[in-house]
């Protein structure tokens, strides 16, 4: 998460670092790989290359293991499979006592098992990620970028595709991103991330799920759209990404109900206070994911013991924001904080007239000071004390290790 001090203890004591934990181990039946969470998904993905078959991890290979998943996880398989925790059989953990444990949904351990599911990191520190596998040998993957002269296309596209493309073929997955780069363009440049989980050899070729992001209905500049793993779309994708290494970085996450006014809404008022407030701003990248999440998502995330979000799948489809700032110069920090204040002052008011904004946010992509845990579902953050409490009475991971959010510190 980019929040200052959230990995870290900002303090004297003992940094404990998960960065040679990096196991994997897939079971004889091929049915489970365990995690060592000191791996990034990019190692993940290249170990299960050559079995064809995949885990619903992270969409950007050099994002971390543990984080993604004690945050939920989106993937390019929650259309099918939930959030990525959902497919988590079981986490070893050591206890604040010392003890290791591992737990699952169905032995004594099993309430740690239920809020280690996007609960955060209030409960032990996990050493051990069981992972339900899925066979994927038919993957298609790549990145489309369109002319800005499409967007309101594009962004009719998102809202089509969160009604009917993911609700009718869950084996599809999106990725819509507007990018401001002042840099390189006056205006926001349209990208989208497509995938398909195709179940024969040539179906992600011209998949109707994906109809709306591709010609004729909407011809992009350029496309790697092709049949491939997940491994050979990181070895695409992650070093474009690593190469904002070292820059300044910050995450505002938003949620909205789906509708047609709610993609326009988000990406012109958002577009529109960049253009105002922080065109100047050295090395600035704006990028706003405006991402679908369907009913079916939530029903697979929700089946069974649930999960802490308990996002009711019946106001689905969501749209899920994230609103991205990169930019080069401490001396442009004041800026930004004035920008994401003033963008998200302008953003609620217009999604609450409309009745569109949801109060869930989306714990891996929120920012620092946002109420995460207010928004899962009622009687849930009352549970995750309770458990927090079972687990870790003296408060070893909620003091002594205070990045990130803590169920302890939600007022009641």
């Amino acid at each position: 998460m980019t929040v200052q001090n959230s990995n870290n203890i900002n303090s004297t004591g003992i940094l404990i670092s998960a960065d040679n934990l990096t196991s994997l181990a897939l079971s004889d039946d091929q049915q489970t790989l365990s995690i060592g969470p000191g791996n990034r998904w990019v190692d993940v993905y290249q170990h299960l290359s050559p079995y064809g078959i995949a885990v619903p991890g992270g969409r950007i290979g050099i994002v971390g293991v543990p984080g993604l998943l004690l945050g939920g996880g989106m993937s390019y398989f929650s259309g099918q499979y939930g959030f990525s925790s959902t497919s988590v059989k079981a986490y070893e953990v050591v206890l604040a006592n010392g003890d290791i444990v591992t737990a699952t949904a169905n032995n004594s351990y099993s309430d740690l098992h239920w809020a280690l599911k996007g609960g955060g990191n209030s409960f032990g520190i996990v050493t051990r990620f069981d992972l339900q596998t899925h066979p994927a040998p038919n993957v298609f993957i790549g990145m489309s970028n369109y002319n800005p002269l499409q967007t309101t296309q594009w962004l009719d596209a998102i809202y089509n595709f969160a009604t009917y493309g993911q609700t009718e073929y869950p084996e599809a997955a999106v990725i819509p991103v507007s990018n401001y780069v002042p840099n390189l363009s006056p205006v926001p440049v349209p990208t989208t991330i497509l995938f398909y989980d195709s179940k024969t050899p040539l179906g992600g070729v011209n998949a109707t799920a994906l109809e709306n992001f591709t010609a004729p209905r909407l011809t992009p500049l350029s496309s790697t759209y092709v049949k491939r793993d997940l491994y050979a779309w990181s070895q695409e994708l992650d070093p474009g990404t690593s190469a904002l290494k070292g820059s300044r970085q910050r995450f505002h996450a938003l949620t909205a109900y789906n509708s047609p006014d709610t993609a326009q809404t988000i990406h012109n008022t958002f577009m529109s206070v960049a253009e105002q407030l922080i065109s100047n701003v050295t090395g600035l990248v704006a990028a706003l994911a405006i991402m679908p999440v369907s009913k079916n998502w939530l029903e697979q995330s929700n089946a069974g013991e649930g999960d802490p979000m308990g996002l009711d799948a019946s106001k689905a489809p969501y749209i899920f924001v994230e609103e991205s700032l990169t930019w080069g110069l401490p001396a442009d920090d004041t800026t930004i904080e004035n920008f994401v204040t003033v963008v998200n002052q302008q953003l609620d008011a217009v999604l609450d007239a409309k009745g569109l904004r949801s109060s869930f946010l989306y714990l891996n992509d929120a920012d620092a000071g946002q109420p995460v845990f207010q928004g899962y579902k009622p009687g849930n953050v009352a549970k995750l004390k309770a458990i927090r409490e079972k687990y870790d009475p003296k408060r070893i991971y909620t003091d002594l290790l205070p990045g990130g959010w803590k169920v302890a510190n939600v007022q009641s």
